[in-house]
């Protein structure tokens, strides 16, 4: 009977299988079938294999970086123990009845691979970003504000968006993973202090904080150079706000990441909690006066009472762009002055003209006025009339 039951579940997990694999090879051919009717086969193969290698470079990436980290911190563990009753401790029990060299190599695999899959899905769809980075091509044209060619914020600058979520995602992952394990085996290695310096655990942890702050200083620049597409004005596109207020802010605060991270660093090697703590904190009171506080008091005090005058630069940029960007500036103006010499027999000609010109009706008027002709905060239309 049991061989049967066995027999039953092995079935039912390869029926599963072979629906699943029919389910996908009929989605594939129908594309493979679409893309080689019109000409484009390779295009389908080249979003399969970039989007494919993609995830898989990815995981590949967390697992080695996640396992890398364990690794290094089961050469931290000691083996003095942590007391849970007066004769037993917990990582003395683990290690007697449970944890091996062996057993520890497959838990830190499991861990890692299980990590890599969590964070995986942040490839899902990047394929045509990596596509667009290793495939730019340079336009000519350089933006007023950076003075870098406008291939870089379509093409390069998403890529880069995407490899510090990777780096970012990766360091806090890590951390909780190497925590935990210090935590489970030798947390007074991590929580305590020994002859003023840190132990190994501690500087562990440290470098990985370090770590995370460089990486934060970069996303500060990378948040700086995306003020080209900020949505917050009156325009799409950075305004006055966002570069008098918001782009020192985030330089500063690159700065100030990069000098947390050099603090934490050089604490690791030294006791000294309040330098890192201090630092940390001042980092957080930054962002928040820098990018909160003095860009809303900047935009409510100083813009908003002559917002045309102080937006009109960044306006123009953006009709000037727009225009390049749909050839508009190729267009010649031409004058077709109009006559005043209108007669009787000119009006009887046009009479069906005439007929087909449509009175005035307030109710879409006033919106279509409303939309064209108000300039915001200095007037708006009540009613027609």
């Amino acid at each position: 009977m049991p061989f049967f039951v066995r027999a039953k579940k092995i079935l039912l997990v390869l029926l599963f299988l072979l629906l699943a694999l029919v389910y996908f090879a009929s989605h594939f051919l129908a594309d493979w079938y679409w893309f080689a009717e019109v000409g484009y086969r390779q295009v389908l193969l080249t979003r399969l294999l970039a989007d494919g290698g993609l995830r898989l470079g990815t995981i590949v990436f967390f697992f080695l970086f996640f396992y890398l980290n364990l690794l290094l911190a089961s050469r931290n563990l000691h083996s003095t123990p942590v007391a849970v009753h007066d004769n037993l401790s917990l990582r003395q029990y683990l290690i007697d009845r449970f944890v091996n060299r062996k057993r520890m190599g497959i838990l830190f695999f499991l861990l890692s691979l299980i990590g890599a899959l969590i964070f995986s899905p942040l490839a899902a769809d990047k394929w045509l970003i990596v596509q667009q980075y290793l495939n730019a091509t340079p336009f000519g044209l350089e933006d007023p504000l950076f003075g870098r060619d406008l291939s870089f914020f379509i093409f390069t600058l998403p890529f880069y968006r995407f490899i510090f979520n990777v780096l970012l995602a990766a360091m806090i992952g890590a951390a909780l993973l190497v925590t935990s394990l210090y935590l489970l085996f030798n947390p007074h290695e991590l929580l305590c202090f020994r002859h003023g310096r840190f132990a190994r655990p501690q500087i562990h942890f440290c470098t990985l904080v370090a770590l995370f702050f460089l990486v934060q200083a970069w996303g500060f620049r990378l948040h700086a150079f995306e003020l080209v597409h900020s949505p917050q004005g009156i325009i799409f596109g950075a305004t006055y706000t966002d570069i008098h207020a918001l782009l020192p802010g985030y330089n500063i605060l690159a700065i100030a990441a990069v000098v947390c991270a050099l603090i934490v660093l050089v604490t690791a090697f030294r006791r000294n909690l309040k330098l890192v703590s201090g630092g940390i904190i001042a980092l957080l009171g930054a962002y928040v006066l820098l990018i909160i506080i003095v860009p809303f008091a900047m935009q409510k005090f100083f813009v908003d009472p002559n917002e045309f005058v102080r937006e009109e630069p960044y306006l123009r940029y953006n009709i000037d762009y727009t225009r390049l960007a749909y050839g508009l500036d190729k267009i010649e103006v031409h004058d077709f002055p109009a006559s005043d010499t209108l007669t009787a027999a000119d009006l009887a000609e046009e009479a069906v003209t005439l007929e087909n010109i449509r009175l005035w009706d307030y109710r879409p008027l006033l919106e279509t006025y409303s939309q064209l002709q108000e300039i915001r905060p200095y007037y708006r239309f009540n009613d027609i009339d």
